[in-house]
């Protein structure tokens, strides 16, 4: 703790001793480049600033690194003063997502990322990042990923994903497409949004699992948090490095997203699930956001989303790739039994509209009732 030490004031003439007492500088926690200066003045005494605005005990908004110069005015007379300028490091930490393990070979894997930032570092260095189709690719298999995307010096997100434990063609089950968002902080914990796109069962190392909102919360601020989604013996595991500091309320990111997926209501659509701060606005390039889903986006259709905030931090975009969802259409039967719609491609079923036929259904290649053609 530092100390400083003022010496007392022998007698109190008027005009003899200093109208104002100032203290600071102070940067601003809003995420703006600016400080501010407090101050006390005796009765009857004005301020006017160079820059900046001053009202009730506070000169604020002046712009980092620049000097303010203080006018102080009373019956005594105008003095001016110039205190110490503050250097201001602004950190607004980007948007990160990643996940979807991909095999790419049987020695190598790849995975999605998407960020609001434009610099990305990854390790090891093998690893290539494809900024035009947002996924990190020729990641030597048994070796984890990190990724660490920046925005200015000692402003970063940093996520691990864990390398799958085969690529082999022989494996018995699917990869786990598991996606997670970098964290949001709520007081002195924080939140994380997941998706796994298929089969796979989630777990966590710390904090409340929410399955329905797809987020794991109250994750206490200095801890990691690993998410794992399982499938039999394949697992996929992504470790979330937790943010050091929740103070700043422009610092660490307003919304964490999770990767994109097929809608099982509307066909030839996908949707993303996200979480995000009180007063914080998504607005989508397409589609709907609204409670926690942005849907009805069009399969192969990239989205770009702009998150905005009440609190005067500055907006971020992050773009997502993405899905490709296959839509069902009119097929041949051979022989012609008539026309083939797709009534639930959820259930892997479909219905045949078959002229003086009832109603079928085909699953696993089975026609229920079955028919003489």
């Amino acid at each position: 703790m530092q100390k400083v030490s003022t010496a007392g004031v022998a007698t109190c003439p008027p005009c003899e001793n200093p109208d104002i007492t100032i203290s600071g500088p102070i940067c601003a926690t809003d995420g703006s480049s600016t400080y501010t200066l407090n101050y006390t003045t005796t009765a009857g005494t004005t301020v006017q600033v160079s820059t900046g605005s001053a009202s009730n005990g506070v000169i604020s908004g002046i712009n980092s690194g620049q000097t303010v110069t203080i006018t102080v005015t009373n019956a005594c007379g105008t003095k001016t003063i110039t205190p110490p300028t503050a250097n201001c490091i602004v950190c607004v930490k980007p948007i990160l997502t990643v996940g979807n393990v991909a095999c790419t070979g049987a020695n190598s894997y790849s995975v999605a990322l998407y960020t609001s930032s434009n610099t990305v570092n990854v390790s090891p260095v093998s690893a290539v990042v494809d900024v035009a189709n947002r996924r990190i690719t020729g990641i030597p298999l048994g070796t984890p990923v990190s990724v660490t995307a920046l925005n200015g010096a000692g402003c970063f997100e940093t996520m691990t994903v864990a390398s799958p434990p085969s690529c082999a063609t022989t494996l018995n089950c699917t990869l786990p497409q598991l996606t997670v968002g970098q964290p949001i902080c709520n007081g002195n914990t924080y939140t994380v949004s997941f998706i796994v796109d298929g089969a796979g069962t989630v777990g966590t190392s710390a904090g409340s699992l929410n399955l329905i909102n797809h987020t794991v919360s109250g994750i206490l601020t200095g801890t990691n948090v690993v998410l794992t989604a399982i499938n039999g013996t394949c697992v996929s595991s992504i470790t979330v490095v937790s943010p050091v500091s929740c103070t700043d309320p422009c610092e660490n990111p307003a919304i964490t997203l999770s990767g994109p997926i097929c809608s099982t209501s509307a066909i030839g659509t996908y949707v993303v699930n996200y979480t995000a701060t009180a007063g914080t606005t998504v607005t989508p390039s397409s589609g709907t956001a609204l409670n926690g889903l942005i849907s009805g986006i069009p399969t192969g259709q990239v989205l770009s989303l702009t998150i905005s905030t009440t609190n005067g931090c500055a907006p971020k975009v992050v773009t997502i790739s993405p899905a490709s969802c296959t839509v069902c259409s009119t097929i041949s039967v051979v022989p012609n039994v008539g026309r083939v719609t797709c009534t639930n491609t959820a259930t892997g079923s479909i219905t045949l509209t078959v002229s003086g036929v009832p109603s079928l259904t085909v699953t696993s290649g089975v026609i229920t009732p079955p028919i003489k053609i």
